[in-house]
């Protein structure tokens, strides 16, 4: 996760200017203490029962601007079915929270500008109670930045959650606990960027884009490249950094950002390097047909005057 991080750090420090250090530097001298905190709003729910367990950083009095950490949990007690990560903190995701096969929640994302305060949202899991017994939802290898230009590692603590699971009474439907999603706007405007660097992609041109839904959440991104002005309907499910597949970059670069309810936000970089008109099929296209269409109008009209002008003379 580590070396993730001090991977993406040079890339956005040569591309977008967004600065990312190693989250962990030698020596701790000068650094304030952070907290990470798992909050759920009940320690007692029943087999079947879903609820939702929020993650929180509390910076104190300093600014936090890279954060990563792990959420364990008892997969044989427990069940995720979701992660919302709408109106979180991050506004950058390296690695967007999700599930891995040992029965954790990974992230590590970066908060440009940095955050002070102390509840800020970072993402929630929806989990599903699948048997009984005491669950414990613990927090474990965090890591935050403090946005002092140098990269200082913060002292972090941990703050977890507990939740007691017991059998549903027989004959009854237990509550779901989980309060459904609104939202019916689409993601943020959003500027993506086509950039080149060698530590990228071996220096290929690579298109970055990156933006936030304050409702549901960002769900994934689509991409399409033609030489057309407006996308057709195939189109790419990618990540940011994408490579890209016309590296001449003469084609329009079209980018879906798609939140969890379906909304969604177009955005489109024009060419780089357009084609001159005369190897623009297209226009290639429409020429002929109106030559076409004018020789067909000659054609009547002559042949129109013609019949007129024989008509006359007999």
């Amino acid at each position: 996760m580590i070396s993730e991080i001090s991977r993406i750090k040079k890339f956005y420090i040569g591309t977008i200017g967004v600065a990312i250090f190693p989250l962990l530097l030698g020596g701790v001298s000068n650094v304030r203490a952070a907290e990470f905190s798992l909050s759920a709003p009940t320690t007692s729910v029943v087999v079947s029962q879903r609820f939702e367990a929020s993650f929180f950083l509390d910076a104190g009095d300093q600014e936090i601007n890279a954060i990563s950490a792990a959420v364990s949990y008892p997969t044989d007690l427990l069940r995720v079915t979701e992660i919302r990560d709408g109106n979180s903190i991050v506004n950058f995701w390296i690695d967007r929270p999700a599930v891995t096969g040992s029965g954790e929640v990974v992230f590590s994302g970066v908060i440009p500008g940095g955050y002070q305060g102390k509840q800020g949202f970072i993402f929630s899991i929806i989990f599903e109670a699948t048997s009984t017994g005491s669950a414990a939802i613990t927090l474990n290898d965090g890591q935050a930045l403090i946005n002092d230009g140098q990269g200082t590692a913060a002292i972090v603590s941990y703050r977890s959650a507990s939740v007691d699971v017991q059998d549903a009474v027989f004959g009854t439907i237990p509550a779901d606990q989980v309060p459904p999603i609104q939202d019916a706007d689409p993601p943020e405007i959003f500027t993506p960027q086509v950039v080149s660097t060698s530590q990228l992609a071996d220096g290929q041109w690579v298109l970055i884009f990156a933006t936030q839904d304050k409702g549901s959440g960002i769900d994934h991104y689509e991409v399409q490249e033609t030489t057309h002005r407006q996308p057709g309907s195939v189109w790419r499910i990618v990540g940011s950094p994408y490579v890209l597949q016309d590296q001449t970059l003469v084609s329009y670069i079209f980018i879906k950002a798609l939140d969890r309810t379906g909304n969604e936000r177009l955005a489109v970089v024009p060419p780089r390097f357009p084609q001159p008109w005369y190897d623009n099929f297209e226009i290639w296209g429409i020429l002929i047909l109106l030559s076409f269409i004018l020789l067909v109008l000659i054609y009547g009209t002559t042949r129109i005057l013609w019949q007129g002008k024989m008509r006359r003379h007999e």
